[in-house]
Formats: C-alpha cells, sequence, structure tokens
C-alpha cells in the first residue's frame, strides 16, 4: 500500500510538472507572437518613414522649379507616389515666406493603418526676397569709409520694372541706404540666403576665372553663349536683353568691357573700366577702379574699394532682371539641412 502511494503522489507530482512546464512554455510562445508582432509594427513603421522621407527628399527633382513661380503663401502642389519597399505615399509643397517652402509626406503603416508623417524646410530663390534682403546698395563685412572716395548711391525710390513695379513700390518706402556694414555672423552664410557658397557656385552652370574682358558676342544677329559673354547694355543690341549668370571659384579681375547680370565670386572681385549692370556677390573684397560703374547691388564678405574714378548706382530694378534669370538648378528647392527633420505637430 505504501508503495502504491508513492508511487501515486509522484504520478502527481509529475502531472502538476507537466502542467506548470505546459504553461511555462505557453506563456513563453504568447510572449514570443507578441514580441513578433511588435517587431514587424517596428519594421512597418520604419517602412513608413523611409517612404515618408525618401518622399520629402525627392520633391527637390520631383517638384518643377517653373511650377512654383506664382505660388501664393500657404499654397503649393501635392501628389502621391510610391516609396520606398512599395509604401504608397502622399506628399505637398507649401509656401511659406518668399524663399521658404514646407515639405511634407506622409506614409500609412499598414499593421495598424495610420499615417506617418515627415517634413522638412526648403528654400528657393525669389528675385524679390533676395532684393528685399539687402540692407543697403553696398554690404560689406570691412567697410571703411576711406576705402570709397567714388560715387556709391543709394536707391532714391521705388522704380518702374515691368512686372515688379506693384512690389517695388512697397519693397523699399523710404529707399535703401548707400552702404551698410554687416556682421560677422552674416558673412559665415552662404551667397544666396542659406545656400552654402560651395552649393551656389555647383548651381551656376557657366564659370569664369582668372583675368578677362566681358564683351558682347554675336553671329548673324544670334548672341553667343559665351564664358565671357556676358550681354549688352544697348537694348537694341543682338545681346541686349540677354542676363548671364557667371560663377568664379575664385578671385576674378575684370579688365574693361561690359556686361549684365550676376556674378557670384568665392574670392575677390575686381573690375577696372567695367560698366555692369546687375548684382555682384563676392566673398572675398570688391574693388571698383580706374572708371568702374556697377549699377545694381553689391555684397562682399571683405572690403569694398571704390575709387574717384569709379561708382556704384543703387537699382532695385537692375538686380531684380538680373536675379529673375536665374540658372534652373536654383529656381528649384533645395533642401535645408541645418534645419533637420521637423517634429510631428
Amino acid at each position: 500500500m505504501r508503495s502504491v502511494g508513492s508511487e501515486g503522489g509522484a504520478l502527481v507530482v509529475t502531472v502538476l510538472a507537466l502542467l506548470a512546464l505546459e504553461l511555462l512554455a505557453h506563456g513563453v510562445l504568447l510572449m514570443a507572437t507578441r514580441q513578433l508582432a511588435a517587431s514587424r509594427a517596428d519594421v512597418e513603421i520604419l517602412r513608413a518613414r523611409a517612404a515618408a522621407r525618401g518622399a520629402v527628399v525627392g520633391l527637390s527633382g520631383a517638384v518643377p522649379g517653373s511650377s512654383l513661380e506664382e505660388t501664393p503663401y500657404g499654397g503649393g502642389p501635392q501628389g502621391a507616389s510610391v516609396g520606398s519597399g512599395a509604401v504608397s505615399t502622399r506628399w505637398r509643397v507649401r509656401r511659406l515666406t518668399r524663399e521658404a517652402w514646407l515639405g511634407e509626406a506622409w506614409a500609412r503603416v499598414r499593421a495598424g493603418g495610420w499615417e506617418l508623417r515627415e517634413a522638412r524646410l526648403f528654400w528657393r530663390l525669389d528675385p524679390v526676397g533676395r532684393v528685399a534682403s539687402f540692407s543697403a546698395v553696398a554690404e560689406a563685412v570691412d567697410l571703411r569709409l576711406a576705402d570709397v572716395v567714388g560715387m556709391v548711391q543709394g536707391l532714391e525710390g521705388p522704380e518702374s520694372c515691368d512686372a515688379w513695379t506693384a512690389v517695388l513700390d512697397t519693397l523699399f518706402p523710404a529707399g535703401l541706404p548707400a552702404l551698410a556694414r554687416v556682421s560677422g555672423e552674416r558673412a559665415g552664410g552662404g551667397a544666396l540666403g542659406p545656400l552654402p557658397w560651395e552649393a551656389a557656385l555647383a548651381a551656376i552652370p557657366v564659370s569664369v576665372e582668372g583675368r578677362g574682358t566681358p564683351a558682347p558676342s554675336d553671329s548673324a544677329g544670334v548672341c553667343l553663349d559665351r564664358p565671357w559673354n556676358w550681354g549688352a547694355l544697348e537694348s537694341d543690341a543682338p545681346c541686349g536683353g540677354v542676363g548671364v549668370w557667371r560663377a568664379s571659384p575664385g578671385s576674378l579681375e575684370v579688365e574693361g568691357g561690359e556686361g549684365q547680370g550676376v556674378l557670384v565670386a568665392r574670392g575677390d572681385v575686381q573690375m577696372a573700366g567695367t560698366r555692369f549692370r546687375g548684382v555682384v556677390l563676392a566673398g572675398g573684397d570688391v574693388r571698383l577702379r580706374s572708371g568702374a560703374r556697377v549699377e545694381g547691388l553689391v555684397r562682399t564678405l571683405g572690403a569694398l574699394r571704390v575709387d574717384a574714378a569709379s561708382g556704384l548706382v543703387g537699382s532695385a530694378c537692375s538686380a531684380l532682371r538680373a536675379l529673375s534669370v536665374a540658372p534652373e538648378a536654383l529656381r528649384a528647392l533645395a533642401l535645408l539641412g541645418s534645419a533637420g527633420w521637423l517634429p510631428v505637430p
């Protein structure tokens, strides 16, 4: 009887142990199932985030710059696409200011059926916005009045300038001073707003460097596209309606000649006897000598020197005309790398 009782007790213990092991195994299975579901959900979220971010980054190439020309504040194009991992996304571009844009994209998380949003800030060149960013006709970091002997004239008032007349009437109601010293903090900025110098130079397809003389060049009445052909100041000439953009990775010495447009130089710009109409942006010094004359706006991150025979006349109209023919790469949306991904509202 004792033997049977012992065997019965052992059987009960064994059954209870097996039951405990089964319960433990079931718990482990449930935990593993939940972890698997959570991992799958995480994968779906990562896929959706990658798709949404990819759609936002791709807006630079997906949205033509020409389609944004007349976009009002708060407005902008929108559409849909298929992102990475075959995840469907929808996107939208909204204009915040003259040059600031918000790019957004939404991707659906299939596991939960909800949408994940990502957003970044973009920049796009706007002629009026660029002109409005000037605090004076000539801005310089190292500004000494003893260096400016020749004439430097500020804007005397609103100008009549084709399509921009109404804008100019309100842009500088009190005119624009002739000279202004800009801070070192601003000197660390880019050539065009937040766009870095390297990016701005790369976006301009034609480069010049060293020493040269700009002169109109045409054949059978057709203006030729050559690096040192910067158009003609006379409107009835074959190159009279041409405004150019020229980039210089270093310093530039312009000797005589004429031209109109936008000149972006990473180093110094020296003009001797040159007549130029438009915008000059220099990472170094700007020197006008020997009768050089610039009509428009000048910004230099170095010093400004104007000799007694030379002059600078402020003209928002000339600057607007020059900026309005910006290269296609500058008309597109440029991602602002310094801003990063915006928090979800």
